[in-house]
């Protein structure tokens, strides 16, 4: 099931957001950030796929997703903190 799922990136990752997603799916902000709106599976890929960005991406929607995200980054954390 493909869900509504809305990322703000950086400008400094335009190149990677341009190379990821399609034009249409892309929106520019007055100051350069890029708002993603596309549909994808929430499964455990979407999960390793975002954290590939990792401080260059911010979950806009569904905000429960943010807290998936940081609950799946705390532990790979846990497991690896010297």
């Amino acid at each position: 099931v493909y869900k509504k799922i809305v990322l703000r990136f950086p400008k400094e990752v335009a190149y990677r957001v341009y190379d990821e997603f399609d034009i249409t799916q892309v929106e520019i902000q007055t100051n350069g950030d890029l708002i993603v709106s596309t549909e994808m599976p929430e499964d455990a890929w979407l999960i390793g796929y975002l954290l590939t960005f990792g401080t260059q991406v911010d979950i806009i929607e569904p905000l429960y997703l943010k807290e998936v995200l940081a609950e799946q980054a705390r532990k790979i954390y846990e497991k690896n903190k010297p």
